[in-house]
């Protein structure tokens, strides 16, 4: 069966090289992602991680169901989010969807 058509909660895993991001303005990046990402109807999460001695960074978007994702997906809020950090990314970003299939009522625990 099609993961899509679950009715699971999809993650969006996006990894991207940012060498040159420092923890400030990693945290200032967030913080603006977030921001714009709280208008957002269907998210449920979103969380940002980065391993500043490599570069490597990504950013995870929990999203509950893909009609959410979808919609976000063809959004103007996305090309912002985007935007946060694009004049830090080297390279192509990569990004993943993934399906949650924790049977945890989407608390996390």
């Amino acid at each position: 069966m099609d993961d899509a058509a679950t009715g699971l909660p999809l993650a969006t895993i996006v990894e991207y090289d940012a060498p040159a991001l420092t923890r400030d303005e990693a945290g200032r990046m967030a913080r603006q992602a977030r921001s714009i990402l709280a208008a957002v109807d269907g998210l449920l999460a979103a969380r940002f991680w980065g391993d500043f001695e490599t570069g490597r960074h990504c950013y995870q978007l929990v999203w509950r169901d893909r009609a959410a994702l979808d919609a976000y997906l063809a959004s103007d809020e996305m090309l912002r989010v985007r935007l946060t950090v694009a004049d830090r990314v080297v390279g192509r970003p990569e990004r993943r969807i993934v399906t949650d299939y924790t049977d945890d009522g989407g608390n996390g625990r």
